[in-house]
């Protein structure tokens, strides 16, 4: 049976950081200022067991137009090999970034996106980079998995490689500015802060329920 005393706690996010973003005078990094617009990036390790690469290359073969801008390392959990990742004229590999710098990079691409596989592992995954992608206003397409779909409309989720296309399409036409606030609003619902409050406030209520004070 489930323990009553019981919180789960979802993946927060660095929002002062992420949230940089949003900033006017932030300059866009050289090496992706050299990439064409619009830019669809995609942040995070570059493992075949995750990453959907076959679904990037169908895109990226039927959208030449797009440019997908990959940031990450290659085989960080897996070994995959960098021989191994498709290469086509419009997908750039920038390599892994400071954590730092990430927001830079987020903020000049068009749509963000988490195009993983659909495989036991990633029906039960979580990760970092959906709140921090909400944390910069940008557009989403993402992969229909299990924990996204809460996110909807603020993400747009896909299945197969055409339903994805048509996802980053909505994005780059996208005209409804509070899509952009709501975003930033249901990242700072996930902030580190507000997740640790959450935590002790839970702690606090189980200890006052020992002690018999509620």
């Amino acid at each position: 049976a489930l323990n009553p005393n019981t919180l789960l706690v979802r993946l927060g996010v660095d929002l002062a950081l992420f949230g940089r973003a949003l900033e006017s005078a932030l300059p866009a990094p050289a090496d992706l200022a050299a990439v064409p617009e619009p830019r669809i990036g995609y942040v995070g390790a570059l493992d075949a067991y995750k990453v959907d690469f076959d679904l990037i290359a169908s895109i990226a073969r039927s959208h030449p137009e797009w440019h997908w801008v990959l940031i990450g390392g290659t085989g960080v959990s897996d070994g995959t090999s960098a021989s191994a990742l498709p290469r086509l004229p419009n997908l750039h590999y920038l390599g892994a970034k400071p954590r730092e710098e990430i927001p830079f990079y987020l903020k000049f691409c068009s749509v963000l996106s988490v195009p993983y596989r659909r495989n036991d592992y990633t029906a039960n995954l979580t990760t970092l980079k959906m709140h921090e992608y909400l944390a910069t206003g940008k557009p989403v397409a993402a992969s229909d998995l299990p924990h996204f779909r809460r996110l909807v409309p603020l993400v747009r989720l896909a299945s197969v490689s055409e339903e994805f296309a048509a996802a980053i399409a909505e994005g780059l036409a996208e005209t409804d500015a509070s899509l952009a606030a709501r975003r930033w609003a249901e990242a700072a619902e996930h902030s580190w802060e507000k997740q640790a409050g959450r935590m002790l406030d839970f702690v606090r209520s189980v200890e006052g329920k020992r002690d018999g004070r509620s």
